[in-house]
């Protein structure tokens, strides 16, 4: 009953991931290829903004329909990456009935927060607040995170995990072996951080936090 389905999305992946794991950077690798076409749930949930900068989640009557729609226009054209989709178990159980391959950032929450609030010193994203982050994770941990575990226990072979810890680069290297997707490669570029570049910024982060 998947055989239909399976070709069709074969090359169609979902970001998946707590706040702050590096779906961003992640997606900007990707699409650096030439091959990806990514696709960001949020910019078609303009109308539900309030929402969302309130660290909160946007109902399943409201963003299934739309990932239907967008799965079904997109799918045709290059590779897709769809962004922001199957936070809850309403919109996992869409992508699991379409067969969706899933690529979830495994990254632990208090890296992830570190990662916001240092986005957020920078001036970063209006929804980086430091009560909203909680809400965020709070969100995230009741209904996102058992959305997941749902997917491993009926769809094990669909969800793909990745460390979050690693690089941007090597991320999106071991997301596109794991999905198969042979034909994408990568070349370190100024919107590709190199291995080098992203363990510098890591090694330096921690000689400051060892100093405070």
């Amino acid at each position: 009953m998947y055989n239909n389905d399976v070709a069709a999305y074969r090359r169609t992946a979902v970001l998946f991931g707590p706040p702050g794991c590096g779906k961003e950077k992640l997606g900007n690798v990707l699409v650096s290829s030439g091959m990806v076409h990514r696709v960001i749930l949020k910019t078609y949930l303009l109308e539900h903004s309030d929402v969302m900068q309130s660290g909160g989640l946007v109902s399943d009557e409201i963003v299934v329909p739309i990932v239907d729609g967008l799965l079904s226009k997109f799918r045709a054209e290059k590779y897709l990456v769809l962004d922001g989709a199957g936070r809850s178990r309403g919109q996992m159980q869409e992508l699991l009935r379409r067969v969706v391959p899933i690529v979830f950032i495994d990254l632990p929450v208090e890296e992830c927060k570190r990662r916001i609030k240092k986005a957020d010193d920078r001036g970063g994203r209006c929804d980086d607040a430091v009560h909203i982050v909680e809400t965020r994770m709070a969100k995230y941990e009741e209904e996102s995170l058992p959305a997941l575990h749902f997917a491993m226990a009926t769809r094990s072979e669909l969800v793909h995990r990745i460390d979050g810890l690693k690089c941007p680069l090597d991320k999106a290297k071991d997301m596109v072996d794991r999905l198969g997707w042979r034909e994408i490669s990568f070349a370190e570029t100024e919107a590709v951080p190199s291995r080098r570049e992203h363990f510098q910024s890591v090694s330096r982060i921690s000689r400051q936090q060892a100093v405070v």
